[in-house]
């Protein structure tokens, strides 16, 4: 007597456990994760940041500063003189050299809404001046500053 094939592939999936009818399988443990669809009109670029990380942040993460900088908002401070600073700075950076900081503070305060949980990335030329600059922010009641050290740094 010949089986017809389809018969032999329903039987073959039985013995193997290939059934999946509700009665002979398990249910599964957890429905499977997946991200939300963005929504029309948007790309899942335009998902919100990561929340802002927790301080205090360390110092000379160029990583670190970049990510302030585009997913949070960070104040880019250049803290050269300003020879230096009109020879080339880092796009929207504010300019207040280190040694002017704690006098100028207020201009620093009204940039930032008066926010001293704004993400700041202090940079010089190398690192020793933006690390005194950063001091004088914390001194201030700055929460949020990191010292990316010399421009040529940011990557």
């Amino acid at each position: 007597m010949r089986v017809p094939s389809t018969a032999c592939v329903v039987l073959l999936l039985v013995a193997c456990g290939g059934d999946k009818s509700p009665a002979s399988s398990p249910a599964p443990a957890s429905p499977p994760t997946s991200s939300p669809a963005p929504a029309p009109g948007s790309s899942p670029t335009d998902a919100p940041a990561a929340a802002l990380p927790a301080p205090p942040y360390p110092d000379r993460d160029p990583a670190l500063a970049r990510r302030l900088v585009e997913d949070h908002g960070a104040l880019l401070l250049d803290v050269r003189s300003l020879d230096e600073y009109r020879a080339g700075h880092l796009d929207q950076a504010m300019h207040v050299p280190h040694n002017e900081l704690a006098d100028r503070i207020a201009e620093l305060d009204a940039r930032v809404g008066r926010d001293k949980g704004k993400p700041i990335v202090v940079y010089c030329k190398a690192g020793a001046r933006a690390a005194t600059a950063k001091s004088v922010l914390v001194k201030h009641g700055y929460t949020h500053v990191t010292n990316l050290g010399g421009m040529t740094d940011w990557q």
